[in-house]
């Protein structure tokens, strides 16, 4: 059986490009946790300069993320996401991977969790957005290896762009890199 850290960093780069009304672009860099929802004791336990539930340099809270709720289970929110999806994980690992609080603030615009089977197989992906008014949508897709995944835009994320249109995620199965790519 392999075993997964509690918690990992990602340390790596953003761009943004928009090609109407006119071009605009942005690139910079990024370092974004993963988190093992199952083990977040363990991973609160794996440095002094960061904290899963209370106030660091550097820290998580699950009310940050699914449900939004002080003590709501992000175990059972996924699963309920997944399960609505038509997707069984079998009780297999569940990890996310967000942008952490630094010094008590953060706003994380995308959270990606990844569901394993019992054979530590991906079965499938929440893409959760966030937006800057504070509201959140999941878009769950079934994974399968070298395949995108599209989704009707549902809820309004920029000031600049309407809610109309599609989403495409291209995604790479997470190792030591992951690439994602999200094309609206």
């Amino acid at each position: 059986m392999t075993t997964h850290p509690p918690a990992s960093l990602y340390i790596g780069r953003t761009s943004h490009r928009r090609e109407k009304p006119f071009v605009r672009s942005f690139s910079y860099p990024i370092a974004m946790l993963e988190l093992d929802i199952d083990q977040l004791a363990e991973a609160d336990a794996q440095s002094r300069l960061f904290s899963v539930e209370r106030a660091n340099a550097i820290s998580f809270r699950s009310a940050d993320h699914g449900a939004r709720i002080k003590g709501a289970p992000l175990r059972a929110w996924a699963e309920d996401r997944y399960g609505e999806a038509g997707i069984d994980l079998e009780g297999g690992r569940i990890s996310l991977v967000s942008f952490p609080r630094v010094l008590g603030h953060g706003f994380s615009p995308l959270a990606i969790w990844f569901g394993y089977g019992p054979d530590d197989a991906l079965r499938g992906v929440i893409y959760e957005v966030h937006n800057t008014f504070g509201e959140a949508h999941a878009y769950v897709s079934r994974f399968e290896a070298g395949q995108g995944a599209e989704a009707s835009k549902e809820f309004h994320v920029s000031p600049f762009m309407d809610v109309a249109g599609r989403y495409r995620f291209l995604l790479r199965e997470p190792s030591d890199r992951l690439d994602l790519v999200i094309e609206n």
